[in-house]
């Protein structure tokens, strides 16, 4: 195995068979294999990555999310159960918020407390792909009514009318299924790729939401990537082509044919990722390989065999988790809830829970201001000319104020507790 102190970026990759693993992890310099992780098969654009942690992949014939911690190689830490087979995954950047497609319809959940806080249903048929952007503030939605749906991720958390919430943007300029989106660094301001398979990727302005421009292709396109510093946007096609556009370059009518192709593939590409210093491109195929591209040269430099058609690929800085089997996870996962979660609902339930706890061992006095009960039944066995009997009422109030308070303590102590058990 590799040295983590050598290695700096590692390949994620799975294909449809499982015969040997679902998801291999490789050297992303030699092409080494580094680490497997077992069970059943991960759906294409379902994988993901939780921080240093954890990996996270849908399955492809089952309403189920696989969990792998990264430090305990071919073991299963969590099967999540969701309400119908997951299309689609994505996470936020800061590991907070899983986005799964299910259907025609966007789940997200809170994933350190296993929360469903959404439910939204804008696109008309299923979804293919979601996507965040670099910092988090908004996911992208692309499906098979040639939509490309756009999300704040605050209106949605913050939204009271989730079911009727309306996105962002949305555009509608396809006029064939969604099959990739990819978002650039910038956060709000992002330019954005998307692929179709009318044979067109375009290029979005995220804060505007305008549509950039259109390029056409030979072939239907099924997936789409642009290097780190965006000079080129690759799209990957039904026939095995990669192709290359420069964005920088001049085009114009005399030289508009003219294309760069990483030949190599046999089959669909079906998954496309870029190094971070933009110099190669990683590509998985229906043809059962992943293929390593210098991206200067067009040149592919190395492959990997894989039993089954390669469905998704992601290169990610080496995890020290993968390398130091005993380090504490950073994040908590929990399973995912299936109904929406209520914070008011939950709220008015802890309220009747301490009120009947309560009312079980203190008088109904505990809310008066015990003060002025003092001063109140002191001025009337004054009035009365008892005061002996005066002072051991009041004396009585007084214990009761220290009962009432111990008793308030504990309460404190274990809403606190029970809170705490449920949220980590």
């Amino acid at each position: 195995m590799a040295s983590s102190t050598a290695l700096t970026e590692v390949i994620f990759t799975t294909e449809s068979t499982g015969q040997l693993w679902n998801v291999g992890v490789w050297d992303a310099s030699n092409g080494t294999n580094l680490a497997a992780y077992k069970g059943s098969t991960t759906g294409q654009r379902s994988l993901a990555l939780l921080g240093n942690d954890y990996i996270l992949g849908a399955a492809s014939n089952k309403p189920l999310i696989h969990v792998w911690s990264l430090q305990k190689k071919e073991q299963h830490q969590l099967r999540i159960v969701c309400p119908g087979k997951v299309n689609a995954l994505a996470i936020s950047p800061d590991g907070n918020y899983c986005v799964a497609a299910i259907a025609e319809k966007l789940h997200i959940w809170q994933i350190k407390s296993g929360n469903l806080l959404a439910v939204l249903s804008h696109h008309y048929q299923n979804i293919n792909c979601v996507r965040f952007t670099d910092d988090g503030s908004y996911f992208l939605s692309g499906g098979d009514d040639n939509l490309v749906l756009v999300w704040k991720l605050v209106n949605v958390l913050s939204s009271e009318e989730k079911q009727s919430l309306d996105p962002h943007h949305t555009w509608s300029s396809h006029s064939l299924p969604i099959t990739d989106i990819y978002c650039g660094y910038g956060g709000a301001h992002a330019r954005v790729a998307t692929s179709s398979l009318d044979q067109t990727c375009k290029l979005w302005d995220l804060s505007s939401g305008e549509l950039l421009c259109s390029f056409l292709f030979e072939s239907c396109i099924t997936s789409v990537m642009m290097d780190p510093a965006e000079h080129h946007l690759f799209s990957g096609g039904v026939h095995g082509q990669i192709y290359q556009v420069n964005l920088y370059d001049k085009i114009d009518s005399q030289n508009s044919e003219k294309k760069e192709i990483f030949q190599g593939h046999s089959k669909q590409v079906n998954c496309l990722t870029t190094s971070f210093d933009g110099s190669t491109l990683v590509s998985g195929s229906n043809d059962c390989t992943v293929k390593i591209w210098d991206i200067d040269s067009l040149q592919c430099v190395r492959t990997l065999k894989h039993k089954g058609s390669v469905m998704n690929v992601i290169i990610a800085p080496a995890p020290i988790g993968l390398f130091r089997p005993g380090i504490k996870p950073q994040h908590t996962i929990q399973p995912f809830k299936r109904h929406l979660h209520n914070s008011e609902m939950e709220e008015q339930e802890s309220v009747d829970i301490c009120m009947y706890l309560q009312s079980a061992d203190v008088p109904e006095k505990n809310n008066m201001d015990v003060d002025k009960l003092c001063r109140d039944e002191w001025k009337r066995q004054e009035s009365k000319g008892d005061l002996q009997t005066s002072e051991i009422i009041v004396e009585n109030l007084r214990k009761e104020v220290e009962t009432l308070k111990d008793i308030n303590r504990q309460l404190y102590e274990y809403t606190i507790k029970e809170l705490l058990n449920n949220k980590v």
